[in-house]
């Protein structure tokens, strides 16, 4: 016999609201989120949070994926192994060995060299031993399954995959952020008249799956191509494919742009005033939401997607606001 859900979990009186606002407020002040480790990104924007979504929107190349896993790799780094929290990165475009090599990527071999297949196995080795040590999951398909029946990745399976990291193992695990690589392609259950109305249904499951799990979740999401016709080709929120739900949906939202993707790199960008040189590094990183607080900032970065380095460009300006 199937056993009835406990309906009364989501009901809550004003005593019961009183008491988690406290404890809500105690935890904001012991534990101050999840942050990108840049002070100029970090002044402006409101650490996440459980339950938090944050979109990184971008045209194919541009970055998005790979600012999913420098996200996931720092927040893994500053976690201590032993306390059991973690970072689950989940992965419907590559699989779980190919996503690795962002991982193991560092400044004697990038995620380039791994897939030219340049680092001697010796080395592959070598770098395995510390990689061992760095709380970061990935749930995906691998390899080494190729050939078997496996379940679809469906939101509801990754938060039952998630659940199995608190059994067989000596310690439990908890995600203290969940990366989704990439939006457009989650499978969901139900029947949907529409690519729309799928993905639509696709982003409200993931910001379910945050409260679920306990912890923030950033997700990639794909751009339009109506991004290309422009002269600034930041993705803003109505850009993100098929999926409009993103506007009221999540409480963070990044554009993500590359101009050596897109613009002659002898032609500067011109940005508040100042001429900026294009080059294979410079990363356009604009917030166009930010839930409970001004939500509309420009960073020009640097930013090397096979070593996964990104830091902020030294200019001149003070309103970092409007382009």
């Amino acid at each position: 016999m199937n056993k009835q859900p406990d309906y009364g979990k989501l009901v809550h009186s004003p005593a019961d609201l009183a008491r988690m606002h406290i404890q809500y407020a105690e935890s904001i002040i012991d534990q101050p989120g999840i942050k990108w480790g840049i002070p100029g990104i970090d002044k402006l924007v409101i650490p996440q949070r459980p339950g938090n979504m944050t979109v990184i929107c971008g045209r194919p190349g541009h970055g998005k994926s790979t600012l999913l896993a420098r996200q996931a790799k720092r927040t893994a780094a500053n976690l201590d192994p032993r306390s059991g929290q973690c970072v689950v990165y989940v992965t419907w475009e590559q699989t779980a060995e190919e996503l690795e090599a962002f991982f193991a990527s560092n400044d004697e071999y990038t995620s380039t060299d791994y897939a030219w297949g340049r680092v001697p196995i010796e080395q592959v080795k070598k770098q395995t031993i510390p990689r061992g040590t760095l709380p970061l999951w990935v749930i995906g398909h691998s390899l080494k399954y190729a050939g078997t029946k496996m379940p679809q990745m469906t939101p509801e399976v990754v938060y039952r995959a998630i659940e199995t990291m608190t059994t067989g193992y000596e310690h439990e695990f908890k995600p203290v952020l969940l990366c989704l690589d990439y939006i457009q392609l989650i499978p969901v259950v139900g029947r949907h008249s529409s690519k729309v109305e799928r993905i639509n249904d696709a982003v409200i499951q993931a910001k379910h799956l945050a409260m679920r799990v306990g912890c923030p979740v950033m997700v990639a999401v794909q751009a339009s191509r109506a991004v290309d016709d422009r002269t600034i080709k930041v993705p803003q929120m109505h850009d993100a494919q098929w999926c409009s739900a993103i506007e009221q949906t999540t409480d963070k939202f990044f554009g993500v742009w590359r101009p050596f993707k897109t613009e002659e790199p002898t032609r500067p960008l011109v940005f508040q005033g100042r001429n900026i040189d294009i080059t294979p590094e410079l990363f356009v990183l604009q917030m166009s939401k930010q839930r409970f607080d001004e939500g509309r900032h420009t960073w020009m970065m640097s930013f090397s997607p096979a070593e996964l380095e990104l830091v902020e460009l030294e200019l001149d300006v003070t309103d970092l606001g409007e382009w």
